[in-house]
C-alpha cells in the first residue's frame, strides 16, 4: 500500500508529459516523480502543449489538477501564463517546497517575479538549469541571454534559490555563468527511468567486427545537442559506421537515416 506523502513538491516545468519533444528535462522529472512519488506528493503546473505544437494536447482539463501518472497536474493554456496567474496557481495550492525547471523559461522567471515583489510566500525554491549554461547550449541567442543573466543578477532575481546541478562539470558552468560560489549549488544525479533501473550498465563490450560499428542518435534534433559535430567526425572515420538518427526537431518529426 502506498505511504502517504509526507511534503508537497510545486514543480514549474514548461513541458510535460503527454508530450514527448522537450526530451531531457521532461524525462529526468518524469522519473523523479516514479521514484519517490511514496516519499512526496509531486504537483506540476506546465503547458497544454508540446513544443512546437499550435494545439492542446487531447483528453486534458485546461486549469484544472489532474492525475498523469504518479503526479497530480495543472495545465496552462498561452493565455493562462501571466504573472497573476501564475501568483494565482502558487497561492492557491498548499505546497512545502517550488522546484523550477530551466533558468530561462517564462514559468520560471514568473515566479521569481512574483517571489521578488512580495505577492507569494517564502518557500523555499529549488533551481535546476539542466545544462543551459553549458556554451553549446548558452551560445544560442547568446545576446539576449547575457543580457538577461546579466539583469537577473543586478536585480537578485535568482537570490532566493537553491541551485541543483547534475554534475560537477555543470556546477562549474552555473558558478561562471551567474557568478556565484560553487559552494552554493548543490549536485544530484538523474534518477534513471524505472524499467531500465539496474540493467543499462553492460558487464562487457567488445569492438564491432564484421558488420562495424553502429551508432544510434536518439534524441530531440536542436542545435545545442551537437548532431552536425557527431556527423563531421564519423564522417572521416576509415571502418565501416552506421549510423542512425531518430528524434523529433520542435516543429516536425525526423525520420531515421544511416550513414555509412
Amino acid at each position: 500500500m502506498r505511504r502517504a506523502a509526507s511534503r508537497t513538491i510545486l514543480v514549474f516545468v514548461g513541458h510535460y508529459l503527454p508530450g514527448c519533444k522537450a526530451g531531457g528535462i521532461l524525462r529526468s522529472l518524469e522519473n523523479s516523480v516514479n521514484h519517490l512519488h511514496g516519499e512526496f506528493q509531486f504537483k506540476i503546473v506546465t503547458r497544454d502543449r508540446d513544443i512546437g505544437d499550435e494545439v492542446s494536447y487531447q483528453n486534458i482539463r485546461p486549469h484544472e489538477w489532474q492525475t498523469v501518472g504518479n503526479a497530480s497536474v495543472y495545465y496552462l493554456p498561452p493565455d493562462g501564463e501571466s504573472l497573476a496567474q501564475v501568483r494565482a496557481v502558487v497561492n492557491s495550492t498548499p505546497h512545502d517546497l517550488i522546484r523550477l525547471n530551466s533558468f530561462f523559461d517564462p514559468l520560471t522567471v514568473k515566479v521569481l517575479f512574483n517571489r521578488r515583489l512580495g505577492r507569494i510566500d517564502g518557500k523555499p525554491i529549488v533551481l535546476s538549469p539542466f545544462g543551459e549554461f553549458a556554451w553549446a547550449s548558452l551560445r544560442q541567442k547568446y545576446p539576449k541571454k547575457a543580457l538577461f543573466m546579466w539583469l537577473a543578477r543586478l536585480t537578485g532575481l535568482y537570490g532566493p534559490v537553491t541551485w541543483l546541478a547534475s554534475s560537477p562539470f555543470e556546477v562549474d558552468e552555473i558558478a561562471n555563468g551567474m557568478k556565484i560560489r560553487r559552494e552554493a549549488i548543490r549536485v544530484a544525479v538523474e534518477l534513471p527511468t524505472i524499467y531500465g533501473a539496474g540493467t543499462e550498465h553492460a558487464t562487457s563490450w567488445r569492438l564491432p567486427t564484421r558488420d562495424g560499428l553502429r551508432v544510434t542518435f536518439f534524441s530531440r534534433i536542436s542545435p545545442e545537442k551537437n548532431l552536425d559535430l557527431a556527423l563531421k567526425i564519423l564522417s572521416q572515420v576509415r571502418s565501416k559506421v552506421t549510423f542512425d538518427i531518430s528524434g523529433r526537431s520542435r516543429t516536425r518529426r525526423t525520420g531515421t537515416g544511416a550513414r555509412n
